[in-house]
């Protein structure tokens, strides 16, 4: 099947058309980078952390910017992450110009005080939102199973045990919808099941992860990313000359 019944088309006859088209896209191209002030490079470039949460229903990306805006910390944008249905949101935070401030600890704490304050009373203990050291610590020290009273079991051992069970389920499900998601594993003793009931809560929202990269990484990757292109370019242009034996051809 052809598609062009007449292949001889005068291409040179066109070249300054096609030259002029392409000379006036490259000065917008410029010009719209000397307006924006040059590109905007993500925070792989740029140094800044990257946070993922995942939600127990729909989030809503507006929301969680003015919560998290309100609470002083600067968002370059909020967006949807993953699939629809995981209720995933990604967050991309600036570097900070002071160094040493913990940036997910205080976006946690801004969406748990605006979406679910309970959460944030004291001796409140969230197993959506904690981890492993934490949960840990938290039963060896209020020992609901009564561990520490009997001389041949180590209460650390048995806790851990404990303790996996619980962030393992807690993984599988992405987040707990109920204290009772957690209390109802077959692995989790009665007396641990009726603690967790009693002393712990489940929040809306669950941290996947918080990445920080340095503005030193930021560099070293703009860097290595701009000798990527020149030696790719430098590649083309040496196979280019010597297929073709023309280096005319290459540089074009």
């Amino acid at each position: 099947m052809r598609i062009l019944r007449n292949s001889h088309i005068d291409f040179l006859g066109i070249k300054w058309i096609c030259i002029g088209i392409s000379i006036a896209l490259s000065l917008i191209g410029l010009a719209s980078l000397v307006i924006k002030r040059g590109p905007k490079l993500g925070i792989d470039f740029t140094g800044g952390a990257q946070i993922v949460y995942a939600f127990s229903q729909k989030p809503d990306e507006n929301r969680i910017r003015t919560i998290v805006e309100g609470a002083n910390v600067k968002i370059d944008s909020v967006q949807r992450f993953d699939k629809p249905e995981k209720n995933q949101v990604l967050l991309r935070i600036p570097m900070e110009q002071k160094e040493g401030r913990d940036i997910a600890r205080e976006v946690n704490a801004a969406l748990v005080k605006a979406l679910f304050p309970q959460g944030g009373a004291p001796g409140a203990f969230d197993l959506n939102l904690n981890g492993a050291d934490l949960l840990l610590n938290k039963l060896v020290a209020e020992d609901p199973e009564k561990f520490a009273a009997r001389p041949s079991v180590d209460p650390k051992t048995e806790y851990t045990r404990i303790t996996q069970a619980i962030i393992g389920q807690r993984s599988e499900k992405v987040l707990f919808a109920s204290v009772g998601d957690a209390a109802s594993d077959p692995r989790i003793p009665p007396a641990t099941a009726a603690w967790l009931k009693e002393k712990t809560v489940a929040g809306p929202f669950t941290l996947l992860s918080a990445e920080n990269v340095g503005p030193q990484v930021g560099k070293d990757l703009r860097e290595r990313g701009m000798w990527a292109v020149i030696l790719s370019w430098a590649a083309m242009l040496a196979y280019v000359a010597v297929r073709f034996r023309s280096l005319s051809f290459g540089t074009a």
